[in-house]
């Protein structure tokens, strides 16, 4: 397994719903890529969360008619990361773990995306910042090629 990219990203409150491209170049022919992608808090604090829930129900229920903060509780932060070659849309996988494995190739990849060699190239993740309510969000990408 030869790693093609590691990069850390610092994400906050003004990230959060936003798009972050992290372009790579492969250079070699590989039977897989994996991407393992991680991130963390993936709980918001308490206080930072009651702030963000009371902001969002005075904008979706009228006045007196807004269910408790503690409903919506825990909050979670959510990242998320679809990916392309060559400009083509390869696909994402849309959920809330905070450690994923994706795993591409010519035969099978991971549950969302499309099977696709792994071919020389430029390639994007585009990270998307679903919800970033936490000070300081950190995630890691390493993607790997496996001959």
């Amino acid at each position: 397994m030869e790693e093609i990219l590691r990069q850390t990203l610092k994400l906050s409150e003004k990230n959060h719903q936003t798009h972050i491209k992290v372009p790579f170049l492969v250079t070699k022919t590989y039977t897989q890529l994996q991407i393992q992608f991680d991130y963390e808090p993936q709980v918001v604090a308490e206080n930072l969360a009651s702030q963000a829930i009371l902001a969002a129900l005075a904008i979706y229920f009228p006045v007196g008619e807004q269910p408790p903060v503690r409903t919506f509780l825990p909050l979670f932060n959510l990242l998320t990361l679809s990916l392309s070659y060559q400009n083509m849309y390869l696909g994402c996988y849309h959920h809330k773990q905070a450690h994923q494995l994706i795993t591409i190739s010519h035969e099978v990849s991971s549950f969302g995306f499309l099977a696709q060699p792994v071919l020389p190239g430029e390639w994007e993740i585009q990270l998307n910042a679903h919800c970033i309510q936490s000070d300081n969000v950190c995630a890691e990408i390493v993607i790997s090629g496996v001959k």
